[in-house]
């Protein structure tokens, strides 16, 4: 996984879920389940791949279920990669 701060990491998975619900980032609150935005299992599935080409991270298609928020899946995202 390239360096990549856990701020840089949020505002990714940010604007990636922004784009899967079609909204503006700024709408999103990292602190947030991600089902209030409403994203499914087919949003989340692509989010985890979308999340294993760019940071080389294999994620299970559950990521965003077992994490519900995006500060959940940036901490899961980092401690799989020993970034924590």
């Amino acid at each position: 996984m390239p360096s990549i701060t856990r701020t840089a990491l949020t505002d990714w998975l940010v604007e990636r879920v922004a784009y899967y619900v079609e909204r503006d980032p700024a709408e999103i609150d990292p602190t947030r389940q991600l089902t209030i935005y409403g994203m499914d299992s087919v949003y989340t599935l692509g989010l985890a791949g979308d999340i294993e080409e760019e940071f080389g991270v294999p994620v299970d298609p559950t990521v965003a279920w077992d994490n519900p928020t995006i500060e959940a899946i940036a901490d899961y995202v980092l401690g799989a990669t020993g970034r924590d």
